[in-house]
């Protein structure tokens, strides 16, 4: 017995189906990627619809792939290469669950730079394989960044590293609660012209660092930081978190 459910309206049309791109684009960014390729089995007009997603977000697949990060590779990988590479992608979450290979890591934030991602949010607390370099970053479009970095890390944001990201709004840099905190390198504030929003958790800002000057920036947060003995100069500044 077939047991699908079809919603239909009164002319006996799939009222799903019959929704425009966008707004099924938009039903489908509050799913994983996994589950949203999975639509595809839904009806002829659904079948691409996953290659067109503007929000890609990789996460949860320990339950999916149980000890097994060459089969999560496998998947990304048919993902990206079987995306429809002319449209835009604007969001792009990665979790590592486990350890993935430098190059691997490297090669999704190269992706996601070639195709302009305006939020880039990436987690690497659980990584143990030796650091992929994060000193030089640059991206016109990215609005906003958000990484978590273990300790192994430390080589990746080394005090020379710097950052030119002019479009970035937002950056959020969080140290896992169990790992030491971080000095945070003074190249990568220079080249952020229209930052709003700072949050450090676990990361210090640089001692090395005269005066601190971000002339944009209206929201801070530092957490679990020594505030540094430094001279502030955030004159568009209105909300200040320190915990």
């Amino acid at each position: 017995m077939n047991s699908k459910l079809k919603i239909t309206n009164p002319n006996g049309q799939d009222r799903l189906s019959s929704l425009p791109d966008e707004l099924i684009h938009q039903i489908l960014s509050f799913l994983g990627t996994r589950q949203a390729v999975q639509t595809s089995i839904l009806s002829k007009r659904w079948k691409r619809m996953w290659t067109s997603l503007p929000v890609l977000s990789f996460d949860g697949y320990d339950q999916l792939f149980p000890y097994n990060h060459s089969g999560i590779i496998r998947f990304i990988d048919h993902v990206l290469e079987n995306r429809d590479q002319d449209t835009h992608v604007s969001c792009f979450k990665f979790l590592a669950v486990y350890p993935f290979p430098p190059n691997f890591v490297r090669r999704l934030i190269n992706y996601t730079i070639d195709h302009n991602v305006e939020e880039l949010d990436i987690d690497f607390q659980f990584h143990r394989y030796k650091p992929f370099k994060l000193s030089t970053f640059s991206s016109d479009n990215l609005k906003k960044l958000k990484l978590r970095v273990p300790l192994d890390y430390d080589e990746s944001l080394r005090t020379d590293s710097e950052w030119v990201l002019p479009a970035l709004k937002a950056l959020h840099l969080i140290r896992p609660p169990h790992m030491s905190g971080y000095n945070f390198s003074e190249y990568c504030l220079i080249w952020l012209p229209n930052l709003t929003t700072l949050c450090l958790d676990g990361i210090r800002l640089p001692e090395s660092l005269s005066s601190i000057s971000v002339p944009c920036l209206t929201t801070l947060i530092m957490k679990r930081a020594k505030l540094p003995e430094n001279v502030w100069d955030l004159p568009a500044l209105l909300s200040l978190e320190l915990d």
